[in-house]
Order: C-alpha cells, then structure tokens, then sequence
C-alpha cells in the first residue's frame, strides 16, 4: 500500500529528482513483482470504482421495500389489489348512519330480501279503522247487498258483515288492488284476473261492484245449501259459513254474528 501511495506521488508531482528516482529503483529490486504490478493498479482503479458504482446501486436497489418488488415482477398487482379494495365511505353530514359498501352476495341477498318483503302483508284489523271510515262503508255499499239479496238469495247483512270483516272496511291490500272485498280466492274454474297476496291466490275484479257480484257467484256456486235458510236468519248463515269452511277462522260465525248486530245491519234484510 505504502509503495502504491509512493509511486502515486511521485507520478502526480512530476518529480525527476535523484531521491525519488533511488526510491523507485529501490523498491523495484526489492520485488520486481510488486513494481509491475501497481502500474497495472493504478491503470485499473478507474474500472474498479465503476465496478464499486454499480454494486453500490445494486445494493440499494434490491434492499427497497418489498412491494416495490412485487410489482417490479408482477405489473398487474396494483392494478387487481387497488379493484379489490373497498372504498371508504365518507359520513354524510346529516345523516347518522350512512350505507357501508356491501360486497356482490350481499347486495343480491338483500335485492331478495326486500323483494320477498314487498309479498308480505301487513296484517291490518277492523278495531284499528275509525267508526266513521265504518259507517261510511256500511253507507257505500248497503243497497249492492240489497240488490245481491234480492238477486242470490243471501242476506244483505252477511253480505256487508263478510265485507266488512274481510276486507276491514275496504282498507286491505286486496281491497285497494284487486277489488276483492270478501278474500275469494282462485280456485274452482276462475279463469279471470287474479292477485298474489302472501303466498296465495286470490281474484281480481275490475271495481268493487264486480267484485259483490263475484262473492255472490261464488257462494251460490261453493255454499248453495245455505240458500235454504232463507235471508232472515243471519246466525244461521254466519254458523254455516264457519261449518263449511269458508275461511280457516275458527271464530268466524261468531266475528259475523257480532257486526250485524253492533251496527244494525239486519235492517236491510227486510
């Protein structure tokens, strides 16, 4: 080391004086190996900083962060981890529970959801509807169920009690959609429109006139025994009705036979 750093300064300086040229003579018959071989030294140390360069940038290249390097072999990666990402949903002043994001599966179970929801019917009951919607109802629709009397054979006040029980004074969904104040459903030889309610056929009328006839038809069709008991007795019918099974409501005859007597409507039997 020290003859390279020797020889180095004596190139550097130029000197031609006799000291430097006994030194140099000096450590060239002490080994002529080393006297040829730092020439060659000298010669290389620009190749060899180069050399030193290049594995410094190495270095620091492959000691960056490993993403970098994922990347580096995979260009696609950032662009399929950034589409995988959620993005953040920003709380909306306001409004105190702003909608999370949802994956696919969840969206569509809840699409399902809210569809097998809408199917379902709130269950709505005549003791929740005023006494004025009520008589208003009775009011509307009193001389159809005479003229249905008149016409079936069935008793004006069963008609309006029926109606009223079924239909809960014209406020249920089947009411208000198809015209169908007495839930008369699809079956026999019903081949006109009809109305899917919870699960379950019913028919569908074009207006709630249609729809008194059609309750007509049909207990002239489905119950025609109870005609002989005339139009009169309405406990008779209300009990005939249970029996026969007009609906699954246990309790149906009794439900009858306490609106026709509660608001008079044996009056338009007469």
């Amino acid at each position: 080391m020290k003859l390279f750093v020797l020889y180095c300064g004596c190139n550097n300086s130029q000197l031609q004086t006799r000291s430097c040229n006994s030194l140099l003579n000096y450590f060239a018959m002490y080994s002529k190996i080393h006297l040829k071989n730092e020439p060659q030294k000298f010669i290389s140390f620009g190749f060899i900083f180069k050399i030193s360069l290049f594995l410094l940038f190495v270095y620091f290249f492959l000691s960056k962060d490993i993403n970098f390097q994922v990347n580096f072999n995979s260009p696609f990666a950032q662009e399929t981890e950034n589409q995988n990402q959620v993005e953040e949903v920003v709380p909306v002043q306001g409004i105190e529970n702003p909608i999370e994001p949802t994956s696919k599966f969840s969206s569509l179970t809840s699409f399902f959801s809210q569809k097998k929801e809408k199917k379902q019917t709130k269950s709505i009951y005549l003791d929740e509807i005023s006494e004025e919607d009520i008589q208003k109802y009775i009011k509307r629709f009193s001389n159809v169920a005479i003229s249905e009397r008149r016409k079936f054979g069935i008793p004006a006040s069963i008609t309006l009690a029926n109606s009223l029980l079924q239909s809960v004074a014209g406020h249920s969904e089947m009411a208000e959609k198809a015209n169908n104040h007495f839930h008369v459903p699809c079956n026999g030889n019903w081949d006109g429109m009809m109305i899917d309610i919870n699960q379950k056929c019913y028919r569908k009328y074009e207006s709630a006139w249609a729809g008194f006839r059609g309750h007509s038809r049909y207990i002239s069709t489905e119950f025609s025994s109870l005609k002989a008991i005339g139009t009169t007795d309405y406990k008779a019918w209300a009990k005939g009705l249970q029996q026969m099974k007009y609906n699954q409501d246990k309790n149906l005859g009794q439900k009858l036979i306490q609106l026709v007597e509660k608001y008079d409507l044996d009056q338009f039997d007469a």
